[in-house]
């Protein structure tokens, strides 16, 4: 199935951002945290093309990543050419059986028209390629009757509110099972049923049309997808409160399409070529520590494989306090993966690498999966 995530962020092979950063003078802070940790100096290029992920998209218009258009199919699953499907009519001319085959995975769709006129008034699905050999031999491979196509549309959001993502999902609902299929293969074929497009086949109400279903979900410390989102209290207490991390050495800003932030090279000692935080601030809101950056890769099933996405994380420390905050602006993510190319940066925050295989319900509902 294709997943159609809608971001700001290129996170492709050939996006390279230039991050100038200039001089600040007669600015000290006392330094109050005492982090150093080894950044995994490799391009965001290099990492993405060790990922599944192939991807493609456009940047939103801002100073730093150009003027393209914003909103963009970001991958796609598996072909979605009608090859590998083969249709058969039953001997007492009530129905016919479709077969997709799609990958290394096998469907089986059986359209019922009791009145033998092509008129359909229900639709039965099963898995073969779950099914054992007997389990076919004795016809008990888990059919279900399909109720409705509706898309599943995930606004992925961060800690601070603001969703740094869009991921919609095209699910077929069955029976009251909670979970649907996704097999990218058998809802074109649907759609085009659905449409009308497919000869000798007509929907007498057989297969629904649904209503989007909307959730707001956020990325965990661990690279799962979580249901909701925390308050953004912290927030606020960033305006409020001050806190010294050393001697502000550079700064630069720039332009995302969730806000605009500036960017604080710090020192503790007297060397300027080495820098042992970055601090962030975005307009409007308090300035805070760069914790850490995780790319995330995401793998969605149900009882077909949906597809993989990434998402850029970037973790803040909340003021005075070793607890975090996660920030999803793509753009600002792929900016501070960028800074550190740049070796004065070594010391200043860690990047990591992170996979979850994602169950999705067809209420929108989680659950991770090993």
């Amino acid at each position: 199935m294709a997943v159609r995530p809608v971001t700001s962020v290129n996170f492709s092979v050939n996006t390279r951002n230039n991050i100038t950063f200039s001089g600040r003078k007669d600015e000290s802070r006392k330094h109050t945290s005492n982090l150093r940790s080894s950044v995994m100096a490799v391009p965001l290029a290099t990492l993405i093309a060790m990922s599944p992920l192939n991807a493609q998209s456009a940047n939103y218009n801002n100073s730093v990543f150009g003027d393209e258009s914003a909103k963009v199919e970001m991958m796609h699953g598996t072909n979605t050419l009608q090859d590998g499907i083969k249709r058969v009519k039953n001997s007492a001319g009530t129905g016919e059986l479709v077969t997709v085959k799609e990958g290394g995975d096998s469907y089986s769709l059986e359209f019922v028209t009791p009145k033998k006129d092509g008129r359909v008034t229900e639709i039965r699905i099963s898995s073969l390629s779950n099914a054992s050999f007997e389990d076919i031999l004795s016809g008990n491979t888990n059919v279900q009757t399909i109720k409705e196509l509706r898309p599943v549309v995930l606004h992925i959001i961060g800690d601070d509110g603001a969703e740094g993502m869009r991921v919609t999902v095209e699910q077929l609902m069955v029976n009251e099972d909670k979970i649907g299929y996704s097999s990218d293969k058998v809802i074109k074929f649907l759609k085009d049923f659905a449409a009308g497009k497919v000869p000798g086949l007509k929907n007498a109400g057989a297969l629904k049309m649904g209503a989007p279903i909307e959730r707001n979900v956020t990325i965990t410390n661990y690279g799962n997808i979580a249901n909701g989102y925390k308050n953004t209290g912290w927030l606020a207490e960033g305006r409020a409160e001050s806190e010294d991390w050393g001697r502000t050495v550079m700064s630069t800003n720039i332009q995302t399409r969730l806000g605009k932030y500036t960017l604080y090279a710090v020192s503790t000692d007297s060397n300027n070529e080495d820098f042992e935080s970055l601090i962030i601030k975005k307009q409007g809101e308090g300035e805070f520590k760069v914790a850490g950056l995780s790319l995330v890769n995401i793998n969605l099933k149900d009882n077909a494989k949906i597809g993989d996405f990434n998402v850029g994380v970037t973790s803040v420390y909340k003021r005075n306090s070793k607890q975090t905050a996660r920030i999803l602006d793509p753009e600002l993510f792929e900016t501070l993966w960028e800074v550190t190319n740049d070796t004065r940066f070594n010391n200043a925050y860690p990047t990591k690498l992170q996979h979850s295989n994602m169950l999705l319900f067809g209420n929108g509902v989680f659950s991770a999966v090993n």
